[in-house]
């Protein structure tokens, strides 16, 4: 209805606008003549741009679309998937369509690619290049190692790359109907947590620390240091625990430690990496108090590499 009513008002202010012209009115009446028509073609001009992408749409129900510019390095990016690129220079204005079937870009109303949401890695926001323009743009990663940067506009017919707070609406739209179309594999179960080995007390009179020499060897293997073996300090000593370590239990209590305890403790705002992983080592010589010394500082020399 309201394409009708400005095809009427177009229509309207032209016929004005030529029995102006056709009038011995005076010169100021032909400006504004000539003023109206132009300005009625340009509202059936930009009317017909902006209705294209609405037609589009309507031709398939539950798509949606919004105009983008295409990223410096999107020509590029299209040719690796196999589509025609070479055409597609940076700053091209081009419509993202997507639905639950998939995502789309077109230009001209020709579709250059056209990809599954299984095709589609992930959807984030990324600083791009678009023309003269600098501005966060919708990045979508491909299974294929490909990269899509498209800098959203600030409307149908809009010249300029949208905000950053738009671009990050939109991509988490994209995000939501991506996991309606590909729901997330479920979470691995954790394993549960292993037995604890208690350390048989000795018969002798021996004050120094008993170590769980397996325990602690497998957490040394798990750092940079498993190459060598582990050393006791003199105030420690081999330790029998009640019940011997499998393979597996092992196994799992070493995942256990670096993938659930580790994760748990919180880190404090403006802490080095060094206070972080003293604070890990720890929680952990709290948790397994017959851990050897030579593999807490392992570990924390691991920790601090892993998070340099």
């Amino acid at each position: 209805m309201l394409d009708l009513r400005r095809a009427r008002l177009a229509l309207v202010a032209s016929a004005v606008a030529i029995w102006l012209t056709a009038t011995n009115a005076p010169w100021w009446c032909d400006a504004l003549a000539v003023a109206i028509a132009t300005t009625a073609a340009l509202a059936w001009w930009q009317q017909a741009r902006a209705g294209q992408p609405r037609s589009e749409v309507a031709a398939r129900p539950g798509w949606r679309t919004h105009t983008v510019l295409a990223g410096a390095g999107l020509g590029s990016a299209l040719e690796a998937l196999g589509a025609a690129g070479d055409d597609v220079p940076s700053g091209t204005r081009l419509t993202l369509a997507w639905s639950t079937d998939g995502v789309e870009l077109s230009r001209h109303s020709v579709a250059l690619l056209t990809l599954g949401w299984d095709d589609v890695r992930c959807v984030d926001t990324w600083p791009a290049e678009a023309g003269p323009h600098h501005a966060r743009a919708l990045r979508l990663s491909t299974r294929q190692d490909g990269r899509l940067e498209l800098l959203p506009t600030n409307g149908p017919r809009g010249r300029l790359p949208a905000t950053p707070r738009r671009v990050g609406e939109l991509a988490a739209e994209l995000r939501d109907v991506r996991e309606i179309a590909v729901p997330p594999p479920p979470r691995p179960p954790v394993p549960p947590k292993p037995r604890t080995r208690v350390i048989v007390p000795s018969g002798d009179d021996d004050d120094r620390r008993p170590v769980d020499v397996e325990l602690s060897t497998a957490l040394l293997a798990a750092t940079r240091g498993g190459g060598r073996e582990l050393r006791l300090r003199p105030d420690e000593r081999p330790g029998a625990v009640d019940v011997p370590w499998t393979r597996e239990e092992l196994s799992t209590a070493l995942f256990h430690i670096i993938h659930i305890e580790v994760p748990r403790v919180p880190l404090e705002p403006g802490a080095s990496v060094g206070e972080d992983a003293s604070r890990a080592c720890r929680h952990l010589a709290d948790l397994y108090p017959a851990l050897a010394s030579d593999a807490l500082d392992a570990y924390f020399m691991q920790y601090c590499f892993e998070n340099r």
